[in-house]
């Protein structure tokens, strides 16, 4: 019994001592200051006289110093400094630009007075930086359609895809000339534009021909003559022609507008090369009538019958597929309602009206109806709405209207 009252005492020390122990700390923890509050007291203390000295000078601290006590009023200066060279960079830019303005618009006067050599001078000053604002500068003055092409191209070599592009927002009828420029710094990036373009699905291009008053084919000429200068510059004689007819087939599988179009202008550039009858050998050998289509068309467009003009007439007559003997007509008789060798348009009208109606005469009328647009644009109507289908009708007078239209803006 002695020694469990001795081990129940001892127990009962132990115990008395361990709370004592953590009484103590307790004790401790509650006198001493936490650290946390020592170090903002500590700082409190150690701004407070600084706080006192910065209202006498009458400049907030916060704004002279940083919490680690650099002054940062160094820092407001070098911005300020900063700011004043920008607005001085900015100021030298805007004075350059209107130098170079007056010395454009020199050169574009004295272009227009038959200085050859100051076109010249205005476009090898053509850069990236400055070829939008050549190109606004340029664009309200007066030139041929071969100087045009030529700052169209440079203006290409200059911005290339990315002032095409800018070139389609802004609306500019001519947009498509700067491809040639585009594909000859970069024709794998141009050729890729153009394979992967879909005029009709593309909105971009939907808003860009409804601005510019422009139809789908047209356009569509205008790039793949671009493209074809590019290519002719890199190959020549049988070499082009193969590459050029390689170009057209494949187009033909992935999207037979472009593949026509591409059509249309590879034949242009051999009507230089052969004479009528052999021309008429060459297509009457294309088994694809879009392909085949497309060559007659351009071959009669670009004159290879002037001589004779009622001879195309007689020729589109003699195909036998449907497609190309009526785009044929449209072509010959588009020829002959422009006036072409002097044909009077009256002669052309009793021609238009001895046909039979039908497919064949509506396709001729539509060709007679765009060739007068240029000299007559209400008898152009007038015609235009003669035509016997009624779709076709619609589409015809709205493309005519769109090109008086094109022609009331130049």
């Amino acid at each position: 019994m002695k020694n469990t009252h001795n081990d129940n005492a001892g127990n009962s020390r132990k115990g008395i001592l361990v709370l004592l122990c953590a009484m103590a700390s307790l004790a401790i923890g509650l006198l001493l200051p936490d650290r946390n509050e020592t170090s903002l007291s500590t700082t409190a203390a150690q701004v407070q006289p600084r706080a006192e000295a910065a209202g006498s000078s009458g400049r907030p601290d916060d704004l002279a110093h940083g919490r680690s006590g650099v002054d940062l009023s160094r820092f407001d200066a070098r911005a300020r400094a900063q700011q004043r060279d920008a607005l001085r960079d900015m100021n030298d830019a805007r004075s350059r630009l209107q130098t170079q303005r007056r010395r454009w618009t020199e050169l574009l006067e004295r272009h227009a007075q038959g200085d050859k050599a100051a076109l010249t001078k205005l476009l090898s000053s053509i850069t990236t930086a400055n070829a939008l604002e050549v190109w606004d500068l340029a664009r309200s003055s007066k030139l041929s359609r071969e100087d045009k092409a030529r700052l169209y191209e440079t203006l290409g070599m200059a911005g290339g895809a990315g002032l095409f592009h800018q070139l389609v927002g802004l609306g500019d009828r001519d947009a498509a000339l700067a491809v040639k420029g585009w594909s000859r710094i970069d024709p794998a990036g141009a050729f890729d534009w153009f394979r992967q373009l879909d005029v009709n699905k593309n909105p971009e291009m939907q808003q860009y021909l409804a601005a510019a008053n422009l139809d789908e084919h047209g356009f569509l000429d205008n790039v793949s003559a671009g493209l074809l200068d590019s290519l002719e510059s890199q190959d020549s004689g049988a070499a082009f022609a193969e590459a050029a007819t390689e170009l057209v087939e494949s187009l033909m599988s992935e999207d037979p507008m472009k593949g026509e179009a591409m059509m249309r202008e590879v034949t242009e550039r051999f009507v230089d090369l052969y004479d009528s009858s052999a021309l008429t050998d060459w297509f009457n050998q294309i088994d694809d009538p879009n392909v085949q289509s497309a060559a007659i068309q351009r071959i009669i467009e670009t004159g290879a019958f002037k001589d004779d003009p009622f001879e195309a007439v007689d020729v589109a007559l003699s195909l036998d597929n449907s497609r190309s003997r009526q785009t044929a007509l449209s072509a010959a008789f588009g020829q002959l309602g422009g006036g072409v060798s002097g044909v009077d348009p009256n002669s052309v009208a009793a021609q238009l009206n001895e046909m039979p109606p039908g497919r064949d005469r509506d396709f001729a009328i539509n060709g007679f109806a765009h060739g007068l647009v240029g000299q007559s644009p209400e008898s152009a109507l007038q015609w235009a709405n003669t035509i016997s289908d009624d779709g076709f009708r619609q589409t015809v007078t709205r493309n005519i209207n769109r090109r008086i239209g094109a022609q009331g803006g130049k």
